[in-house]
């Protein structure tokens, strides 16, 4: 008895785009190469997430974002930029597609959150429009952390960052009782893999370098050796509630001026930080009325 196997080649070589929502397309690296599948498909944006050149400069637009495939990376300062391009692709009456390496992780975070934050809903139901589309989409647990708390934070990035610090910081301190954390390789980790977001259109030789969110890659120095310490990304905001949370006591509701005191004296303290370090005092000498 024969059998017969018949096999789609588009599925084995992964290399046509897949349809997510209207519009918006998921792929792997090899639907990069394919023009002609990606002109069929109406694309004219594309989110290049796969660290290698775009393929075809002259004929989409792209946003090349530099991020690995790895729990400790920064998705969610990329998240902004990302929500932006494809709501200007979809707008212009173009289709968008986001493929990273394999198509799996990168591509699939970055469609959610756009689900998430475009139909105000969750990361389960927004990763769950992903994988019916593309049964290969699979975020690692670092960005599906990120994703849930983005959701949690109601969308705000910024929220969202800081309420991951705080889980982090709260990490750090057990492991540190506990012997099991080493904090030291976590900040290099971090420090050795910033962000980068490039912006290029057809027809053009500009290339638009766009910065990660609030800044979140600048490091911080020390000023006599230059050894990176932390960036910006690693800072936890503080609030006035948090010296009553300390002590015990049931933080109090305080007048809008009294948070908006504390936000600009948490700017200047930063950016004093950062400031040069002052001009060393003049020598001592004796004064004009001295021979």
């Amino acid at each position: 008895m024969g059998l017969s196997l018949n096999l789609d080649s588009s599925v084995i070589q992964d290399n046509k785009p897949v349809p997510i929502v209207p519009g918006l397309y998921m792929g792997s690296i090899h639907c990069s190469f394919n023009e002609v599948g990606m002109r069929e498909a109406g694309v004219t944006h594309i989110i290049n997430t796969s660290g290698t050149p775009a393929t075809y400069p002259n004929t989409f637009t792209y946003l090349s974002i530099s991020i690995r495939d790895k729990d400790y990376s920064n998705l969610l300062s990329c998240i902004p930029a990302c929500n932006i391009f494809i709501e200007a692709g979809l707008e212009s009456g173009g289709s968008v597609l986001v493929h990273c390496t394999g198509g799996r992780s990168r591509s699939a975070a970055i469609i959610t959150a756009f689900l998430m934050s475009s139909q105000q809903i969750f990361f389960d139901q927004a990763f769950a429009v992903v994988k019916k589309s593309r049964s290969l989409a699979s975020c690692n647990a670092g960005f599906e952390q990120q994703l849930r708390a983005y959701g949690e934070m109601k969308h705000d990035v910024h929220r969202a960052h800081q309420l991951l610090l705080r889980r982090h910081m709260e990490r750090v301190a057990e492991g540190r009782r506990n012997q099991e954390t080493d904090v030291r390789r976590l900040a290099a980790t971090t420090l050795s893999n910033p962000l980068r977001i490039k912006l290029m259109q057809p027809d053009t030789a500009a290339v638009y370098i766009i910065p990660p969110l609030r800044g979140s890659d600048m490091q911080y120095v020390c000023r006599k050796c230059q050894q990176p310490l932390f960036v910006t990304s690693s800072i936890i905001c503080h609030t006035p509630d948090d010296n009553q949370r300390q002590s015990g006591r049931t933080p109090r509701r305080n007048s809008r001026n009294s948070s908006t005191t504390t936000a600009a004296t948490a700017t200047s303290s930063s950016t004093a930080a950062t400031a040069a370090p002052p001009p060393p005092p003049p020598p001592r000498g004796r004064g004009p009325g001295h021979q």
